[in-house]
């Protein structure tokens, strides 16, 4: 009788657990398999010691949807302004290293965002502000500033 009770038991077990790290099929309504994002979210204070004062902070999400990239930056300070100064927030696609969407914005303190856009499945996007302008003896300059995390589709 314990040894039935014991084999009853083991066998219960290993049902259980095979059904517990088997993977959850989640449905779709187009059929089609889900995305599974993972990551994204800002680099808060990114700062470049060539252009001191200037304080960005690069994000990227998902807002929730299972197929959109969302770029957007922070100009959180700005010190010295450069000559001819603008911003570009690039959306970068880092699987195939290309600049998925970029858009220009002014060198002023606010939230500045890229149109969303369309994920790759199977792609990774970051995002990256760079200063352009003219340094001080009026040559063209650019400052780069930290990537945001990756955005994982």
């Amino acid at each position: 009788m314990e040894k039935r009770y014991a084999a009853m038991v083991v066998g219960t077990v290993t049902i259980v657990s095979s059904l517990l790290a088997a993977p959850v099929a989640q449905a779709s309504s187009s059929g089609a398999a889900s995305l599974a994002v993972s990551g994204g979210g800002c680099y808060k204070h990114s700062t470049n010691l060539r252009l001191p004062g200037w304080d960005i902070g690069d994000c990227i999400s998902n807002r929730g949807t299972q197929t959109q990239v969302y770029p957007d930056m922070y100009i959180n300070t700005v010190d010295r302004i450069p000559g001819n100064c603008l911003v570009v927030l690039y959306a970068i696609d880092r699987t195939i290293h290309r600049t998925a969407r970029s858009q220009q914005f002014p060198c002023a303190t606010g939230h500045y965002e890229i149109p969303h856009f369309n994920a790759t499945p199977g792609h990774a996007y970051a995002t990256q502000a760079t200063v352009f302008g003219t340094d001080t003896n009026g040559d063209a300059d650019s400052w780069g500033f930290d990537l945001s995390p990756e955005l994982r589709f």
